[in-house]
């Protein structure tokens, strides 16, 4: 048995208090067009959407169906695998896919891309976007969710201004540290390029707010000595208690 857009939109519905599918094959309903796949998008998006394996062979989707897949699965976090026949699809479709899992408009909305998918349909060609979607997707592969954000915002932007989060003092200062000491990447040069980054960044804080580290440093260093005392006051009291046992 078949379905069309009206059968989708229906089984989108139902699927929105599903939270155990976690494989689909919609393949040979041909008569399934961009309007249909545009109504998954509720599921998609849906908290309970446990959906690792999408499927969609024999079907026509053409560049506005690549458009609404892309579209509705932006803010998905379960979708791994997506699958599905590229015929009428051309370098709009290609890039609608592109911009879902690396949208590099600005370091947020690569952010907010997808960094699930990590297995995407081929589109048998070797243009500059395919090669691009081969790149993305095997960095999902690599790493988790998280580093893949970060790895493709560095890719991107390499020097990320600093100067905007002046205005909050210092505070930012260990969350900027943390976002470079916890990404990682297999290729060597990478990550060494990673660390030259955080270097940079630091330096950007301590040039920019020269006093203000200066005082915390002072500030940092004095909470250590009165650490260090604290401890050798507990031995000492610990040593004479011994002592007199």
């Amino acid at each position: 048995m078949s379905i069309g857009d009206n059968g989708l939109k229906a089984l989108a519905v139902g699927l929105l208090r599903n939270s155990h599918l976690k494989k689909l094959n919609l393949s040979e309903n041909t008569a399934i067009t961009s309007v249909g796949l545009r109504s998954l998008k509720q599921y998609f998006r849906s908290p309970t959407c446990a959906l690792k394996t999408l499927i969609i062979k024999y079907v026509n989707i053409g560049d506005e169906g690549a458009c609404a897949l892309a579209d509705a699965l932006g803010r998905n976090k379960s979708l791994k695998r997506l699958s599905f026949c590229n015929r009428g699809i051309t370098s709009k479709g290609m890039k609608a896919f592109l911009n879902l899992i690396c949208d590099s408009s600005s370091p947020n909305s690569i952010y907010l891309s997808n960094h699930t998918i990590c297995s995407l349909s081929t589109f048998g060609d070797e243009s500059e976007v395919q090669k691009n979607i081969t790149t993305w997707l095997g960095m999902d592969r690599r790493c988790d969710a998280r580093n893949a954000a970060k790895s493709k915002i560095m890719h991107f932007f390499p020097d990320l201004d600093m100067v905007p989060l002046f205005q909050w003092n210092l505070k930012f200062l260990p969350l900027v540290k943390s976002w470079f000491e916890n990404t990682t990447s297999s290729n060597d040069e990478f990550a060494a390029n990673i660390r030259n980054r955080e270097l940079s960044a630091v330096y950007q804080f301590v040039r920019g707010l020269p006093v203000m580290v200066a005082d915390y440093s002072q500030h940092y260093l004095t909470q250590q000595l009165q650490r260090i005392r604290a401890k050798m006051r507990e031995l000492e009291e610990e040593e004479r208690r011994l002592m007199q046992v």
